[in-house]
């Protein structure tokens, strides 16, 4: 049986006690849900961005599915800061955009992989051993 200890194996585990964390303590209220959404949007396909700013009106457009909720400008704000605040983000001096960092797309990627920590059998064996 081949290990699956590569450089970020253990950067992963790390961020997914996290993630879990932050699911059990916010799973629906506030911006947890928002920011789920946002970390699993870094790391799809879908993002062309890829080492651009991420501002108020990409995160409002990943929020807004139904393409008509004007309000969002707000929350997307909120969640700048609480991506801020959990250090997947980096903040640029004027704070209206930001760049996601390593932690980001690797949150991204374990969101992705575990259908929103609903799946999570894989990363939770790694950290029970």
């Amino acid at each position: 049986m081949e290990l699956p200890f590569t450089p970020s194996f253990f950067k992963k585990l790390n961020i997914f006690e996290e993630l879990n964390n932050y699911n059990k303590v916010d799973p629906r209220r506030g911006t947890w849900s928002k920011e789920k959404k946002v970390l699993g949007w870094a790391s799809s396909k879908e993002n062309t961005n890829r080492g651009r700013r991420l501002t108020k009106n990409i995160v409002k457009n990943i929020l807004d599915e139904k393409g008509s909720r004007n309000h969002l400008i707000e929350e997307a704000q909120e969640v700048l800061n609480s991506l801020e605040s959990r250090k997947f983000l980096s903040r640029f001096e004027y704070g209206e955009s930001g760049l996601f960092n390593e932690r980001a797309f690797l949150a991204g990627k374990i969101l992705l992989d575990t259908k929103n920590l609903k799946r999570s059998g894989y990363y939770l064996f790694w950290t029970v051993l």
